[in-house]
């Protein structure tokens, strides 16, 4: 059973500006199925506004 899924920001679900393809419905489907998710990254280019507003 998984409890809860932590998913890499930059380079998984997207690269630069542009959202990788599948990734918003995999996301999606997960959430779904009530499964938390959880977002990190150790990207220090951007604010967390910044991340936040790309998820």
């Amino acid at each position: 059973m998984i409890k809860g899924v932590l998913v890499d920001l930059s380079g998984t679900l997207y690269v630069g500006n542009e959202v990788i393809p599948g990734a918003r419905g995999a996301v999606s489907g997960l959430k779904e199925r009530g499964i938390p998710v959880r977002y990190l990254t150790n990207t220090s280019r951007s604010t967390r506004q910044d991340l936040f507003n790309k998820t």
